[in-house]
């Protein structure tokens, strides 16, 4: 499961019900349970759900079917000669609110009125307690959402670079530190990992983190097994400030982050993102260039739209 943001931009200040009509093209038919235009017919392969039935659900316990089509009934769908289910195809999420675990995330200047803050995330969780998470384009306090941004940013690679010199006493200095880090990421980076692992038979194939070890030299394999204190942490999404591999200069990398930028946007009905998410926080289809987009969609906008922070579950 996983969260991430979408700005939702609207002509004026947003009600629940407008921005319920808004997000709606993208909801997930399966966990919302609402029929409506987005939703429609998909085939199945007609041989992997015959699979599917004779492996899993033939039978005659809890759960089980002593038919194929009782199975069909229950599980999919039947439109004249195909089975398949009634799903919408560009479901992004499957509930949302505003703020959530993001809540806060924008700043406004002095004297700005209208703006408000939503509803914080499971158990009180917010980004900033000072921030808002509804208000006028015009209002954003730049400047302020960038030295915020570059606070963060910088106190979550000086905490990783603590936590790597309280587990490796062979660090006398920070720059120690990013000097392994940078040895260590230049040789992920001519090892192209990826590819060459999807380039593997399927057969017989290991997980992706138990082979990738096997082509690294010894010190960069004990880096990569002892990822959440040794130098890997610093690329790490869930144990560190996730720095990409191919940073060449951390500092610069923290000074240049967004002032903001959230996953996604929503504007004229488009849905514009950095690419596709699915659990875990797992992204396909990435882009490079986001931050460059959605900066140029934000200096788009007039100054009397209105921008709403939502915090989507898919």
């Amino acid at each position: 499961m996983s969260h991430f943001t979408v700005a939702v931009i609207t002509d004026g200040k947003p009600e629940d019900e407008l921005l319920e009509a808004i997000l709606q093209p993208w909801h997930e038919y399966e966990c919302t349970g609402h029929v409506d235009e987005y939703v429609v017919f998909v085939p199945g392969d007609q041989d992997e759900i015959q699979e599917e039935y004779e492996k899993y659900y033939k039978g005659e316990g809890e759960g089980q079917f002593s038919s194929f089509d009782d199975f069909i009934t229950v599980h999919y769908k039947r439109e004249g000669d195909e089975i398949g289910r009634m799903t919408n195809p560009n479901a992004k999420w499957d509930w949302w609110q505003v703020g959530g675990r993001w809540s806060g995330i924008m700043r406004v200047k002095p004297g700005s009125e209208g703006a408000e803050k939503g509803r914080p995330g499971l158990m009180g969780s917010e980004y900033d307690p000072n921030g808002v998470d509804i208000c006028r384009v015009g209002d954003l306090d730049w400047e302020g959402m960038k030295a915020e941004a570059v606070r963060r940013r910088r106190d979550s690679v000086e905490a990783c670079i603590n936590k790597i010199w309280d587990a490796n006493k062979c660090f006398e200095t920070r720059d120690e530190v990013l000097a392994a880090w940078y040895e260590y990421t230049a040789e992920l980076g001519s090892l192209d990992l990826r590819n060459r692992f999807d380039k593997l038979p399927r057969e017989g194939r290991p997980s992706y983190n138990e082979w990738a070890p096997t082509v690294m030299s010894e010190k960069t394999a004990a880096a990569w097994n002892r990822s959440k204190d040794s130098v890997a942490a610093l690329s790490h999404y869930f144990e560190g400030p996730n720095i990409p591999i191919d940073v060449k200069d951390v500092d610069a990398w923290i000074e240049n982050i967004p002032a903001f930028c959230t996953f996604a946007l929503i504007k004229g009905g488009e849905w514009y993102a950095r690419g596709e998410m699915s659990w875990w926080a797992c992204v396909s289809g990435e882009k490079d260039e986001w931050d460059e987009e959605f900066g140029n969609l934000i200096e788009s906008l007039g100054d009397d739209q209105w921008i709403t922070v939502v915090d989507c579950h898919i």
